[in-house]
Parts: structure tokens; C-alpha cells; sequence
């Protein structure tokens, strides 16, 4: 653990016309967060002088801990010690750094002694001689939870019972690290070895050997797609990138086992247009073939459910964004010929009319065959906003029906089917940029929607896996309603098979 010194008092002007120093330095760069079973390791990189002529007199940093998000902003010539109390924050370190002109210090911090299961909320200032003090940066940690804090990460059940959690957003960008939790011991714990590529927005896919497919997402902003693909084996917890790549780097596509073994990506982005193809991945000789036959409407962020017992060779492929609005339509893929259509042929019509364009929502295949589709984003990027629509594609009639509506508008939520058949969903974001807790249960033999159970903390955006045992776990996602100021959310939670309750993990 770092030493703790107090601020430093005002340096007068060395001139008398010298202007105040009234300007804080630059935020911390690169910030990670990891969690132990008591503990959260920090690390984050010292501004640069070349960075900013306002860190030129850098003296340190002030890291504070709260309970709550109640948080208060630290005044000029404020000065605190370790163990201070500022609001309903607590001051966990009062940490000494000086800048360099070009190289970036690294500082290293760990804060001990915490409650495991506990989530706690921090900020982190820069300060200068004065003492003035940067913008925050603020995460938060739940110890004995994620190892780190993600959001649109992608996440599978393993073989073994286990799951393995890969990429996603951190709380500085993009993650190439992975994570595995196992349920029998209720701890999670970081993979021997990282991803190639740094990914989030991408897909994982169990394949028959046990190993895992990763594929596409983006790499950096919303505009650097990969193409790439690796391999995960969860036996000595390695990634092995295959040297076959993608016809075109894919984001937010979907990606599909067949019941061959071969596994089917549809859509995606290229960050700026839509997709209207497919390609299949085979792993008898890792080859990656474009699909011949195109999509009548090109989407991404959309959902493609296998229709199981009742046409095994079919996948439901549902709404998503068509560049600038959402697709109120659906397309079928028959597996058998890789020919994309209606689910009833009908010449120079390959889509079938959705109800409610929506990107963002959930599809769940229902003991009966049918599939529910819910809520989601839906109009355009600029005018849409979260629908409360419910909708059942029936595959005795191939048609959509609307049978209900939820209480709250919701978009990127998780779903879940209960053992009885209802489906609840829960988590996800409002009209209003609201995280929601909140859960809903639908029930799609009644066509009626109830309140279900609140989630442990709210989250959108998370990813959601039915466990070997019938629960359901959820994990990470975002906490914050401000596009360009994500909050990854660093815990998990239960829900059991009855959709009862939640619970936090550990």
C-alpha cells in the first residue's frame, strides 16, 4: 500500500502580475480496477507535463470511498488526511506523485480491509501545489464480485458447469481480459491468459469440443470493427487466434451454433452501415465461408433465436438498427440451404412485418415453440426512445401478434424464462435515461404483465446465463444514463428458477 501524504499549502507567485493558479491538472490516465474477496487493487497512470501546461505542478492524489453515490466535489485549498470524512465519503488515500514531461508514472494502490459482497463508490482527483483539484474519475467495486467492472462484455456457459466472462468496456475502455466464475464456489477469478484483441460489442459461442469461439466487436469507439476470431480452451485457460478471419469485421452481429456444430454469424456493423450478411464458421478446419443469399433488410443489434423442436433449422433473426431506425421486421434463415426468407415463402418479400421496430430487446423461446419478443429501443437514432411493446411470433400461424404491454418503457434489458413458462425481464434504460432495477413478469399464455422482484443493484447493457443449477446469473453492465460517461458495474447477481428474487453474488 502507497504512503499517504496531506496537500500542500498555496505557492505564491513568483511575480507579483503573475496570474493565480486557479486551473486543477488533468484526470488520472488509464485507471484499472481489479477486486480481491476483501480487497480493490487501483492502478491509473500520473498526467504528463506535454499533456497539459495546468500539470506542472501535479503533487498527488485524492482517492475517496463512499456507500452511497452521494458525492461531493472537493473545494480549492481544501486539504485532507487518510481517514477524513468528507460528506458521506471517507478519504481512503491522500497519495504523493510528480509529474514528467513525456513519461507516463504508473501508481499502484490497494484498499484493504473492505466487506466482502459490499459495493463502494470512488472518486479520484488529481491535485496541484495550490491545492486544486481535477475533474473526478469515478467507478465503483464490489469486492468478491467481477474482477473487474464490464459492460458489453460477452459471456458463456462452459462445459464444466463454469462461465467464462471476456471483453467488454472498463472503466478506461475496452478490456482483452477474461474471467471465469465458478458456482460452486461462488468466486470469480481472472483467466491464466488475455484475448488477442481488446473487444467489446462482440459474440462467444460454446462450441461441441468445449472450446469457445470469440468473434468481431469493436476494438476501440464505435468505429474500429475487427474480423478477427480466437478460441478459448478452457482446459489451460488459453486464447489462440486462428489465422481465417471474417468476410468484414463485425459488431453487435449475432452468432449462432448449428446443430452440425458449425456456428452462423448474421449482421452486425461496420460502425458506420448495417449488414444484410451472414457467414459460417466450421471447426473441423477452422474456415470461415460468406453465406451466398442476403437479408431483404440489413440490421444490427438484433436478436436470432433457433426455433428448436418445432423447425430446428430455422432461426428467427428479429428487428435490430437499419443505419439510422429500427427494422419492424423479421427474417427467417433456414440452416438447411443458408437461404434467408419469410417464415411462409412468399416471392420478392423476404421479411415478415414485426409489430414495433426495436433494437436493443430481448427474444425468448417459449416451452410451446413461440417466441417472445420485448421491449427494446424503437424510430430512429435521433427521435426513438424504449418501447414497452410485447410481442409473440407464432410459428403455427407465422405471424407476430401484440399481446401486451410492460409498466415501464425498457431497453437493453435481460430476460429470463422461469420454470413455469412465464418470462421475466428486468434492468435496462427508460425514455427518461433511468437505469432501471425493476423486473416484470409476463405471463404469454394470459397475455398479462405483473411486477416481479427487484434486481440487487440496477444495470443495463449486462449479460444473463442460465446455470446449470436453473438460476440465472447476471453479471456487470452500466449503471450510468450518460452515453459518453459509462459506469461498468463490477458485481453479479442470482436469479432462481421460480423468479422469486435476486440475489448478490457472494
Amino acid at each position: 500500500m502507497m504512503l499517504t501524504l496531506t496537500g500542500c499549502p498555496e505557492k505564491a507567485p513568483d511575480e507579483e502580475d503573475d496570474p493565480a493558479d486557479i486551473n486543477g491538472p488533468m484526470v488520472a490516465n488509464e485507471v484499472q480496477i481489479r477486486t480481491g474477496a476483501d480487497s480493490v487493487e487501483m492502478q491509473w497512470l500520473v498526467p504528463t507535463l506535454e499533456q497539459s501546461i495546468f500539470n506542472r505542478d501535479v503533487r498527488g492524489f485524492l482517492l475517496l470511498r463512499a456507500e452511497s453515490e452521494q458525492f461531493l466535489q472537493p473545494a480549492r485549498l481544501d486539504e485532507f488526511e487518510t481517514g477524513d470524512e468528507f460528506g458521506d465519503q471517507t478519504v481512503a488515500a491522500v497519495i504523493d506523485a510528480d509529474p514528467t514531461r513525456d513519461q507516463e508514472i504508473e501508481v499502484f494502490f490497494t484498499d484493504e480491509g473492505l466487506e466482502t459482497g459490499k459495493t463502494y463508490y470512488y472518486q479520484l482527483f488529481t491535485y496541484d501545489e495550490v491545492p486544486n483539484y481535477s475533474e473526478p474519475v469515478r467507478f465503483e467495486a464490489t469486492p468478491g464480485s467481477l474482477v473487474q467492472p464490464r459492460l458489453s462484455h460477452a459471456q458463456v456457459l462452459l462445459a464444466d458447469g463454469r462461465v467464462l466472462l471476456s471483453g467488454g468496456l472498463g472503466n478506461e475502455g475496452p478490456l482483452d481480459t477474461a474471467e471465469i466464475f465458478d458456482p460452486e464456489t461462488q468466486t470469480f477469478r481472472e483467466t491464466v491468459d488475455t484475448m488477442r484483441r481488446r473487444r467489446f460489442g462482440h459474440t462467444m459461442t460454446l462450441l461441441e469440443d468445449g472450446t469457445v469461439l470469440v468473434a468481431g466487436g469493436y476494438e476501440e469507439g464505435l468505429v474500429d470493427i475487427l474480423d478477427s476470431v480466437e478460441v478459448f480452451d478452457p482446459v489451460d485457460e488459453t486464447f489462440t487466434r486462428l489465422s481465417a478471419r471474417m468476410n468484414v469485421g463485425r459488431a453487435l452481429h449475432t452468432a449462432t451454433r448449428l446443430s452440425d456444430g458449425r456456428v452462423v454469424f448474421i449482421g452486425g456493423t461496420d460502425g458506420y452501415n448495417a449488414y444484410d450478411t451472414a457467414e459460417v464458421f466450421d471447426p473441423a478446419d477452422g474456415s470461415i465461408t460468406l453465406v451466398e443469399d442476403r437479408m431483404g433488410v440489413a440490421r444490427f443489434d438484433h436478436t436470432a433465436t433457433v426455433l428448436a423442436d418445432v423447425n430446428p433449422t430455422r432461426i428467427l433473426v428479429a428487428g435490430g438498427l437499419r443505419d439510422e431506425e429500427t427494422a419492424a421486421s423479421a427474417t427467417f434463415l433456414d440452416s438447411a440451404n443458408f437461404d434467408f426468407g419469410r417464415y411462409v415463402p412468399e416471392p420478392g418479400n423476404e421479411e415478415n412485418a414485426l409489430n414495433t421496430g426495436r433494437a436493443s430487446h430481448t427474444a425468448s423461446l417459449l416451452p410451446d415453440g413461440r417466441v417472445l419478443l420485448v421491449g427494446g429501443f424503437s424510430g430512429t437514432i435521433a427521435a426513438g426512445t424504449p418501447t414497452a411493446s410485447v410481442e409473440i411470433f407464432d410459428p403455427d400461424t407465422g405471424a407476430f401478434e401484440t399481446v401486451a404491454q410492460l409498466e415501464h418503457n425498457r431497453s437493453g434489458h435481460v430476460a429470463a424464462v422461469l420454470d413455469d413458462g412465464r418470462v421475466l425481464v428486468a434492468g435496462g434504460i427508460d425514455g427518461d435515461l433511468n437505469i432501471l432495477g425493476t423486473s416484470e413478469i409476463i405471463d404469454p399464455v394470459a397475455k398479462a404483465v405483473e411486477p416481479g422482484p427487484d434486481m440487487a443493484v440496477g444495470r443495463t447493457v449486462a449479460e444473463i446465463t442460465q446455470l446449470d443449477t436453473g438460476d440465472w446469473f447476471i453479471t456487470g453492465g452500466n449503471r450510468s444514463g450518460d452515453f459518453f460517461l459509462p459506469l461498468p458495474v463490477s458485481s453479479a447477481e442470482i436469479l432462481d428458477p421460480a423468479g422469486d428474487a435476486f440475489s448478490l453474488v457472494p
